[in-house]
């Protein structure tokens, strides 16, 4: 098994800082980039932070299954009169992204979780376009 590069054991130092700016305090990526530059001086392209976080699992955005997953869950227990909080990766979901989810997607529950579709009654998991 071939030695790990010079790139890799900089990514390997870098990590924790990488992932407290990014993940713990909420930073963006531009203004994680231009942190590690300046104070650190570790310099990388935005595609190879791209990659290194679907690696190490930092992805903060949600998939749509995973909204849609969530969206049933919340309202099989809104009709239970239950409050839900979701967790991913350790961090909660801010419901704000579910509601975001459902208006970009137009998305209603009308009868309950089972029966959530769009404006023209398609099944979002039946819809190869979300």
């Amino acid at each position: 098994m071939p030695a790990p590069s010079e790139s890799q054991l900089d990514w390997a130092a870098n990590r924790p800082r990488i992932e407290d700016l990014y993940w713990n305090h909420g930073k963006e990526l531009p203004e994680v980039m231009k942190t590690m530059k300046s104070t650190y001086g570790f310099v990388a392209t935005k595609k190879m932070y791209k990659k290194h976080f679907k690696a190490w699992g930092l992805e903060k955005n949600l998939k749509p299954h995973e909204s849609i997953a969530m969206i049933k869950i919340r309202e099989r227990r809104r009709l239970a009169n239950k409050d839900t909080v979701f967790m991913r990766y350790g961090k909660p979901v801010e419901p704000g992204k579910l509601r975001r989810f459902e208006k970009r997607h137009k998305l209603t529950a009308d009868g309950g979780a089972d029966m959530l579709h769009d404006a023209e009654g398609n099944r979002p998991m039946d819809r190869s376009s979300l």
